[in-house]
């Protein structure tokens, strides 16, 4: 592929499938996974899980990552998804609209990241990391108006599909996979024994996504693996990042505030420690409107990919979003939740 090994880019479009015909597109590359975690119906899932973001987004230009044309350098990291290992690449070309993210999984127990050592069995990561942007090349990737997503990678816990028991003998979290093809319903057996031991791929692949696309504090990857970043990279997410004057943060985002339920027009509260996700409570229109980027406890199986989100994405530069789809559901899974890590 372009961003490793040089590949053309017809070639990592025969490795993934588009989920947008026209506008923004998000690609997915299966060829790291080597673990065999991504069988075709789960891919189906993943890029539906893509459409929720790319049928908002429509209007949306991404100008092409290119230094040819903007002049300056700019080096991108790849994280194999399945082994973890990085890399950086110079100057990697992203076309206009698009970008490409690579997927697989490995065993979280047995990562070299120590934040990483405790899940069982459904951890999902968000990687990516770009260093030394400099030169024209900085309008695009160190934009404080308007994010640019690049590509990156999302590793996912390849313990989720390795059955109950698999860690030692104790119940672990499994994935579950939708199978009946509505994702409006929840489809677990409400008989199985382990009904309340499943994490949901598909909110788990949309919150992941949310990071992508740029609700993303890039000083994650340095406190999670030691990766090297730009300061500036994510200043469109970062630069409504305020301290709330008690120790904590709060997003200053005018768009997203507009859907702060009891608190309208209000700074949003934010999980301190990260800074990329919105705090316990947080609720978007409706007291139950749930928040998908939260590690917040005891939410429903699966929930939507709130319209305060949609207003963050606005506020980093991304034009208004049409009407919420009925597919735009998502959320991260409540164990997943607390012991993911992302970049």
């Amino acid at each position: 592929m372009i961003s490793v090994r040089g590949v053309a880019w017809a070639g990592v479009v025969l490795l993934a499938q588009s989920v947008a015909l026209a506008g923004p597109q998000i690609l997915f590359d299966y060829s790291y996974d080597t673990n065999g975690f991504f069988a075709q119906e789960r891919q189906v899932l993943l890029e539906k899980a893509a459409s929720v973001f790319t049928s908002r987004i429509g209007n949306t230009k991404w100008a092409p990552v290119d230094t040819s044309l903007s002049g300056g350098g700019y080096e991108l990291a790849f994280f194999n998804p399945t082994t973890l290992a990085d890399s950086w690449t110079p100057n990697v070309v992203i076309p206009l609209n698009r970008i490409t993210i690579y997927v697989g999984a490995t065993d979280f127990r047995k990562s070299p990241w120590t934040l990483m050592q405790g899940s069982v069995g459904d951890g999902a990561s968000q990687l990516l990391s770009i260093r030394n942007v400099n030169g024209g090349i900085r309008t695009v990737l160190a934009n404080p108006w308007q994010f640019r997503p690049i590509n990156a990678s999302i590793t996912f816990d390849l313990g989720g599909i390795q059955g109950f028991g698999s860690n030692g003998g104790d119940v672990t979290r499994q994935w579950h996979f939708d199978s009946d093809d509505n994702l409006q319903t929840d489809d677990r057996n409400p008989s199985d024994l382990h009904y309340d031991d499943y994490t949901d791929f598909y909110s788990t692949a949309i919150h992941e996504i949310g990071h992508v696309l740029g609700i993303n504090n890039p000083e994650m990857m340095k406190v999670v693996a030691g990766i090297d970043y730009d300061p500036d990279f994510g200043l469109a997410y970062m630069s409504h990042v305020q301290p709330d004057g008690s120790g904590g943060y709060v997003f200053t985002g005018t768009n997203a505030a507009e859907h702060y339920f009891g608190h309208i027009g209000q700074n949003i509260p934010l999980d301190t420690d990260t800074q990329c996700h919105f705090a316990d409570g947080v609720r978007s229109d409706t007291a139950d409107g749930w928040l998908s980027l939260t590690y917040e406890d005891n939410q429903p199986f699966r929930v939507g990919f709130s319209e305060l989100e949609f207003g963050a994405l606005k506020d980093i530069g991304v034009p208004e979003p049409a009407t919420l789809s009925l597919l735009a559901l998502g959320g991260l899974g409540m164990l997943a939740r607390r012991r993911s890590v992302r970049g």
